[in-house]
């Protein structure tokens, strides 16, 4: 059954083939100034979407550091919270207290902050399937509690 047609919204960002059939140089010349226009569209297509590209780069490292600088603030609150130091929340133990800190960061951090599972179980010692379930306990937990982290 063949594919559909592609669509093709304005604004909407779409995959483009560096090479041809039989991993042929679709590009001859500098990618940027000598592109094939049947397969491409028009010049200024060509720099807005590589213009675009090149301005979330630029923020992208930015925001990635405030959600790291969020996460460690995160760490740290809770830590204190639960009265206990921060590497004793980032060993992996087993300790039910050390596991609640956990489940709040999980939570926290995936559902407040944004960060991917793999980046917080990286930072706590744990896998990435035990975040993604700690995080549904550390909901329930924080409401049990009443309380939310500030994150300042």
């Amino acid at each position: 059954m063949p594919r559909g047609p592609r669509l093709d919204a304005p604004g909407v960002l779409h995959h483009v083939m560096v090479r041809g059939i039989g991993r042929a140089s679709i590009f001859l010349d500098d990618a940027r100034t000598a592109y094939d226009e049947r397969v491409l569209g028009s010049g200024s297509f060509v720099e807005a979407m590589l213009e675009n590209a090149a301005t979330k780069t630029r923020d992208q490292p930015a925001a990635q550091m405030e959600k790291e600088r969020c996460f460690a603030r995160l760490v740290a609150e809770v830590a204190e919270k639960f009265d206990m130091s921060e590497e004793e929340v980032t060993c992996g133990g087993r300790r039910r207290e050390v596991v609640r800190a956990r489940e709040a960061i999980a939570f926290v951090g995936r559902k407040r902050i944004g960060l991917p599972a793999t980046r917080i179980a990286t930072a706590l010692g744990v896998s990435q399937p035990a975040v993604v379930k700690a995080a549904e306990r550390g909901r329930l937990l924080l409401a049990t509690m009443r309380w939310e982290p500030s994150l300042k």
